[in-house]
């Protein structure tokens, strides 16, 4: 990963406006308040880790290692030091004695400026994986081409912002691999996703939808950007307790990730595209989302049809 360019016209962003929200599916954004910390400044080179003040998005409101739901709950300083001097108060509080978590209940994620808030979006900070982690078994995240959703202004090591930069292909083949010239470039460039000011939007035909195209920019009173939506179907299920840390690189069963490659995807994951599985193929999946996206909850489940839909946080 080398020679990123700042896009120009990826500094302008659309505005948050007030009207009624894209279609779109509510699911469970767990916020690490724990974990390893995400510097600001590193090697380029290095393989990119699951950090304080990400995100990760469940298909179901079950709790994975304490970490507390994006509510925009309201802690001390005092007891979370390294957490606030990456998100400070962007996100609410005083910036003294307390600060705020980002508030995600009915709203999408956008790309920054970071702690914007609106009746439908919250800007954030969307990153993409920009190399392979040699040390993660196949199927774990963060693959290479994966987006991470995260709260400070910043990409840690081993991560980009996905602001529609150009890179050059010779010194980023891999990454170049997947992506190709879906998001823009020319020649020996290639761009990375623009999310500034827009929330991912399933790729692929949704029943009763406009079909959206891998990268095509998406209209509307929240705009979006076309990427591809994956479960994990193999992973793990964990404790429902802990410090509210996800380890460095790991695999949730039930997770959903934003990912930009057109294929192949990482093993154990699918397409978030309402396909129907029987119960006895995967029991411990079912256990946890059950028949909360379609199937007869007997013999039959389904997966979460993202397909033309955007991501918001659930209203508990």
């Amino acid at each position: 990963m080398a020679g990123k360019e700042t896009s120009k016209a990826a500094d302008c962003a659309p505005p948050i406006e007030a009207a009624a929200m894209p279609p779109n599916l509510a699911m469970a954004p767990l916020f690490a308040t724990g974990g390893a910390y995400p510097e600001k400044e590193g090697d380029p080179t290095a393989p990119p880790l699951a950090t304080t003040a990400m995100v990760r998005t469940l298909a179901a409101d079950y709790a994975e290692f304490g970490a507390p739901l994006c509510q925009g709950q309201i802690v001390p300083v005092s007891a979370n030091l390294e957490l606030f001097s990456v998100i400070l108060n962007h996100y609410g509080g005083d910036g003294q004695s307390d600060f705020a978590l980002p508030d995600l209940r009915g709203r999408a994620a956008v790309g920054g400026p970071i702690g914007q808030s609106g009746p439908l979006g919250l800007g954030m900070t969307w990153l993409i994986a920009a190399n392979a982690n040699p040390d993660a078994p196949a199927g774990f995240y963060p693959a290479l081409g994966a987006l991470a959703l995260f709260a400070g202004s910043y990409a840690p090591p081993g991560w980009l912002v996905c602001d529609g930069s150009q890179l050059p292909i010779e010194s980023n083949l891999p990454l170049y691999g997947l992506l190709g010239q879906t998001f823009g470039g020319a020649g020996g460039s290639f761009a990375l996703p623009s999310l500034v000011g827009r929330a991912p939007v399933g790729a692929g035909a949704g029943p009763g939808l406009a079909p959206v195209a891998l990268g095509q920019a998406v209209a509307g009173s929240l705009p979006g950007l076309g990427l591809n939506y994956l479960i994990d179907t193999q992973g793990r299920i964990e404790q429902n307790s802990g410090p509210g840390a996800f380890p460095e690189y790991y695999e949730l069963r039930g997770e959903i990730y934003v990912f930009a490659g057109t294929g192949p995807f990482p093993p154990g994951w699918a397409l978030c595209d309402g396909t129907l599985l029987r119960i006895s193929d995967n029991p411990p999946l079912f256990q946890l989302i059950g028949n909360t996206y379609g199937g007869d909850g007997t013999t039959t489940f389904a997966l979460p049809d993202l397909r033309g839909r955007m991501v918001t946080g659930m209203s508990l």
